[in-house]
């Protein structure tokens, strides 16, 4: 019976719908004053606390749950909500058997979106649930007044996944004509083929026109699982460098540069503002397409000389770091695997380096763990030796269809005072059922753009909106290094570089978060050569 709170008052608030903004623009909603009612008796022997017009969600158990629903304004825009202040009053001692399922409270207030669309428009569900936890006391607290902000913004892969959906299908497969050959790469980097790599591949690099090779690939990421959605019609092709070719031969000194990912995926989390990580379950590399005659390749071309003056300037970057281990399914079915056992070791660390991080700023730590326990019980986690969260595990029924109980917490803020971190996470067990297990660790970080050697990969979200231009502050002992903008992998762009003591400048527009990828010429990555293709033609089946 979990919706027995809608036998109250049922909420649909449609007169505060949200009207189309700006870019950007933030705008504040008043969630106004939560009218709690003394506890009623909704359930057989229990009487609850609720208030006007709650709801339940099913994450929420039998709590009462606030609802506010709104529709996109936009299919091309995407949405940014936060919390931003709540009046709270300590639940009374006399009243706490009043709150079911205490232990689906945490020391900040929840709060989950979901979407639907109905008639072809996109809704927003937000569901707030008004208790917290009081730290180390243990108390209560109840929500009567808050106040959130939204905003909406352009969302450049939405208007991408349109114009896909709407798009015509090729005839034929690139495969169909032309000589192939498949490549590997298991990490993000830039690769580089020379003349030996070519023979090892079967291929005669003395009768190859170099203004011919080309590559192909979609990029890291595993195929969409729902059909409707808009996926890649066919191989696209990418933008490479190839040194020598002006002169129609491909010399022994001669070689090729591509820009190649890994098969993981690093989104953007527009709500969170954070960077997170997808594992791809089904490969560990991602596989680029090399082509010799079909014309004309692909190019990186060089970056648009700004004559303006910057809007911002950028001597940071925003950085991930995550662990995941895919070792154990819990039921032998379904996707999510774990890794990190809490059973007879009931306690994993983890040693992080996070290189030139800004130390005037926090860390945020995300985890995603699962627990099995017949009683409540709980994970606590540590930061460099100090307490930043204890999640609550609720108990499962042994004989239900709920084998474990997955958890996550939000991203925590922790300040360092080194660049080095330590995590310790630790399971409470409280039978010999009891089993814990953890599915990721996710890292987000300043980082100083400092630059040794090798290869780096940088990006700042903070500085990007219609009409900016970045100028990007590069500290670093390397003579002449690359700076490509990677963001679009059919249109790679090669960066002018601006040379100052220890370090290097340039500009650059700023309308969407862009991708950059630094390096030299000491540590490129070697691709692993697959195998020839022989010609195919899905599309002109």
């Amino acid at each position: 019976m979990r919706n027995i709170y809608l036998h109250i008052i049922i909420l649909i608030i449609y007169g505060f719908m949200f009207g189309p903004v700006a870019w950007s623009q933030e705008v504040k909603f008043y969630g106004g004053d939560l009218e709690w009612q003394p506890a009623k008796e909704l359930v057989a022997g229990e009487p609850l606390l609720y208030f006007e017009g709650a709801v339940n969600h099913a994450d929420f158990g039998l709590l009462p749950v606030f609802y506010y629903r709104f529709a996109q304004p936009d299919p091309d825009q995407s949405l940014k909500i936060s919390f931003l202040e709540g009046q709270w009053f300590e639940q009374p001692a006399t009243e706490l058997q009043q709150i079911p399922e205490k232990e689906l409270i945490g020391e900040d207030p929840r709060i989950i979106i979901t979407t639907e669309t109905v008639q072809k428009k996109k809704y927003y569900s937000f569901y707030l649930l008004p208790f917290r936890r009081k730290g180390e006391s243990g108390n209560f607290e109840r929500l009567h007044s808050f106040t959130v902000s939204y905003s909406w913004f352009d969302d450049p892969q939405a208007d991408r996944s349109r114009q896909l959906a709407n798009r015509s299908y090729a005839a034929h497969s690139v495969l169909n004509t032309g000589e192939w050959y498949r490549l590997a790469v298991s990490q993000t980097g830039v690769y580089r083929l020379g003349y030996q790599d070519l023979m090892a591949m079967g291929i005669d690099p003395g009768s190859i026109d170099p203004r011919q090779i080309g590559l192909y690939g979609n990029g890291p990421g595993m195929l969409e699982e729902a059909n409707a959605l808009p996926g890649a019609d066919d191989l696209a092709e990418n933008a490479i460098y190839v040194h020598g070719e002006a002169d129609g031969r491909f010399d022994e000194n001669d070689y090729i540069l591509f820009y190649g990912e890994g098969p993981d995926v690093i989104r953007y989390n527009s709500f969170f503002q954070k960077f997170e990580h997808e594992v791809n379950l089904y490969a560990d590399e991602t596989c680029y397409f090399l082509t010799i005659d079909r014309g004309t390749g692909r190019r990186i071309q060089p970056g648009e000389i700004i004559t303006e003056d910057p809007t911002h300037e950028v001597y940071h970057s925003e950085e991930l770091i995550f662990h995941e281990k895919e070792d154990l399914n819990l039921i032998k079915s379904g996707k999510i695997w774990y890794g990190e056992v809490f059973n007879s070791q009931l306690r994993h660390d983890f040693t992080i380096h996070l290189p030139y991080a800004d130390l005037t700023e926090p860390i945020y730590i995300k985890s995603s763990l699962a627990g099995r326990s017949t009683t409540a019980t709980y994970f606590t986690i540590y930061a460099n030796g100090e307490e930043i969260s204890k999640i609550d595990v609720p108990s499962v029924n042994l004989g239900s269809n709920t084998y474990a109980r997955p958890l996550s917490t939000n991203f925590l803020p922790v300040y360092l005072e080194s660049n080095l971190l330590e995590i310790g996470i630790e399971f409470k067990k409280n039978g010999d059922n009891d089993r814990g297990w953890l599915n990721y660790l996710n890292i987000n970080y300043l980082r100083q753009l400092v630059f040794d050697d090798g290869q780096l990969v940088f990006s700042n979200t903070r500085i990007t909106g219609p009409g900016h231009i970045a100028r990007y502050h590069l500290q670093t002992q390397v003579q002449q290094p690359a700076v490509w903008d990677v963001t679009h992998r059919g249109e790679i762009l090669a960066q002018t570089l601006q040379a100052a003591d220890d370090s290097y400048t340039f500009k650059a527009r700023a309308d969407e978060i862009r991708r950059y990828m630094i390096f030299d010429s000491t540590a490129y990555s070697k691709a692993r050569f697959v195998e020839k293709v022989e010609n195919q033609d899905l599309h002109g089946l």
